[in-house]
């Protein structure tokens, strides 16, 4: 079992960036041969050289935190059934696709404690995902190795409002809507009019309506308000390359790193 303790971060195989260099990270791990937020994945990812690791939380219908993007469980199981209907006892006894089990949170963390996340907290039944996260934290006291080493993801401000007001330290990316009217007010160069806050991290597309993004101008402007930017999901071998070249501080990625 692991213990979260200080001895542990400490012990952490930190890796240095410097101020251009944007941290790398693997979209749910990478799922060449295998399937997303499995075991498989995520070892495939770090075996390649990522250190952050991106993944969706969800909760049972009896309050054990997993790893799964849908709702349903019918892409990648072949169940016509909604995750959080089933409990965990349910959902131990189901394989996906590649024949591998459903990675709870606590198995992930203790597969991977040397990294670093980046957690989705998907909205159905967020509340209960934050609270378990909560009591889970509290039963490893494990809040300084968590708050140092993750980032969170939410679709919801409630549920967001729950975790920052336990933990007022914690690093959360801008949600959905923050960097949609950030993004639109930089693409049409009245930056000002986007509520950037500096310290943030907004996230941007590699287009919109045809417009690409990944451009100096659309990257800069983020940087000149004091935020910061997080490629999201350059698609191809052009798009990574061209994110690399830019000042993002994070790019999230499907397939391999430059």
């Amino acid at each position: 079992m692991i213990a979260y303790s200080d001895q542990v971060f400490n012990n952490r195989k930190g890796v240095i960036l410097s101020e251009q260099s944007p941290i790398w990270i693997s979209h749910r791990g990478l799922c060449q041969g295998t399937v997303e937020n499995s075991k498989n994945s995520f070892s495939n990812a770090t075996k390649v050289g990522f250190h952050w690791l991106e993944t969706d939380l969800r909760i049972s219908s009896d309050n054990v935190l997993f790893l799964f993007h849908d709702h349903s469980l019918s892409r990648l199981l072949g169940v016509d059934r909604l995750v959080t209907d089933m409990t965990w006892s349910e959902l131990t006894q189901l394989r996906l696709v590649d024949g591998q089990p459903i990675l709870s949170f606590s198995e992930f963390m203790e597969l991977f404690p040397q990294e670093n996340w980046i957690f989705d907290i998907k909205p159905e039944h967020g509340e209960r995902t934050v609270k378990a996260l909560i009591k889970w934290i509290e039963s490893k006291s494990a809040e300084h190795f968590i708050l140092q080493n993750a980032w969170f993801l939410f679709w919801n401000t409630n549920q967001r409002r729950m975790l920052l007001q336990k933990y007022p330290g914690a690093r959360v990316l801008a949600g959905q809507a923050e960097c949609y009217r950030a993004g639109i007010a930089v693409l049409f160069r009245v930056p000002w009019l986007g509520g950037i806050k500096p310290g943030h991290v907004y996230s941007i597309n590699p287009r919109f309506l045809g417009f690409s993004l990944f451009k100096k101008r659309i990257v800069g402007a983020y940087i000149n308000r004091g935020a910061k930017v997080l490629a999201y999901l350059p698609e191809t071998e052009k798009e990574v390359s061209t994110a690399s070249g830019l000042p993002f501080y994070m790019i999230l990625t499907n397939g391999m790193r430059v």
